[in-house]
């Protein structure tokens, strides 16, 4: 199936103050696009059990997409190959992931009629990176940033870090975002149990979570408890409220508390005040530590995470006034 060819319209491309591929670079990710559709189309003729999602078997099509300049689509063909399919819920996320494709692929060859904001969007899902002294410092937010929760993870050579900030005045949340390579460090450190004061810039998204703190001054003290969700009813219709305004959102940042950790046939959920439940995804020593962690006083235990749209990974508690990380837990499993 082929589509069509556009050519973006630089007037309502110019209509947000934010830097913008030229035209050029625009055509060839759309022609990146079109590919991206055709394979697609193909996959589903071929049919999802039939098909090699092996690293070999996608490695040409990630070439081709990093070719066109859609380092963002890329890295999302590539972990394709990372789902297992021994795993139980492996045509969940595979349908997940390419239907998240899917989404991109029919916006953004109607780039020229979206709105700006949701070109921007599009343009950062494609990996078209805003640099951070493009962004407008007139948005900063001046605040004191607590983080919430810090991960890690590993791509080859490359340790990718994602901090997530609240501010204490301001309420709002934020992910930073740092890249390291090899064994070089990031260029600044996060710690729990500390505040950080500094202005805070979001990228521009349809639904902003991604931030650059900008000077950020460390202040030695903790900011105690942070807000947090009591029933997963409102948690998840902020959720799918966040999902309306953008699909392509991967982890979701959630702080439980009033919430006990409980077993169920195998597996481990949060229980809220209201009988409902939210499965967690984590090792079996993470859960039963955090189970002896809230045994008693489970109005006091307070966990942040990222919720994926099915699991929630732990990634911090707290039954406190001082934050953990959740790995900490595994040292009295």
């Amino acid at each position: 199936m082929r589509c069509r060819a556009f050519t973006p319209k630089r007037s309502v491309l110019a209509k947000m103050d934010r830097p913008f591929p030229s035209d050029d670079r625009l055509q060839l990710m759309q022609r990146g696009v079109q590919q991206l559709s055709t394979w697609l189309s193909d996959l589903l003729r071929v049919g999802l059990l039939e098909y090699d999602f092996s690293p070999d078997s996608l490695q040409e099509l990630a070439g081709r997409m990093v070719d066109a300049k859609l380092a963002g689509i890329a890295r999302r063909i590539r972990l394709l190959s990372e789902l297992n399919k021994s795993d139980k819920h492996w045509k969940r996320d595979l349908l997940q992931a390419l239907t998240k494709l899917h989404l991109f692929t029919v916006n953004f060859q109607k780039l020229d009629s979206q709105s700006a904001i949701f070109q921007q969007t599009l343009l950062s899902v494609a990996g078209f990176i805003i640099k951070k002294e493009q962004l407008p410092q007139e948005e900063a937010i001046v605040d004191h940033w607590v983080p919430w929760g810090i991960s890690h993870s590993q791509e080859e050579n490359l340790r990718v870090r994602r901090c997530w900030v609240a501010g204490m005045n301001s309420k709002r949340v934020a992910m930073l975002l740092d890249f390291a390579w090899g064994r070089t460090d990031y260029t600044q450190e996060y710690h729990y149990n500390k505040t950080y004061t500094g202005a805070l810039v979001y990228y521009p998204s349809t639904f902003p979570m991604r931030a650059q703190l900008f000077n950020p001054q460390v202040e030695k003290k903790s900011a105690g408890r942070l807000p947090s969700f009591q029933s997963f009813e409102t948690f998840l219709l902020q959720y799918a409220k966040a999902i309306a305004r953008n699909p392509w959102i991967g982890s979701f940042p959630a702080a439980f508390s009033g919430m006990q950790v409980i077993r169920n046939e195998g597996a481990f959920y949060l229980l809220d005040k209201n009988g409902g439940l939210l499965p967690i995804d984590g090792s079996n020593d993470l859960c039963w530590a955090l189970m002896g962690a809230g045994a008693g006083h489970h109005d006091d235990l307070q966990l942040f995470g990222e919720w994926s749209g099915f699991e929630l990974a732990i990634i911090s508690f707290s039954a406190t006034d001082k934050v953990h990380d959740a790995a900490w837990l595994n040292d009295f499993a």
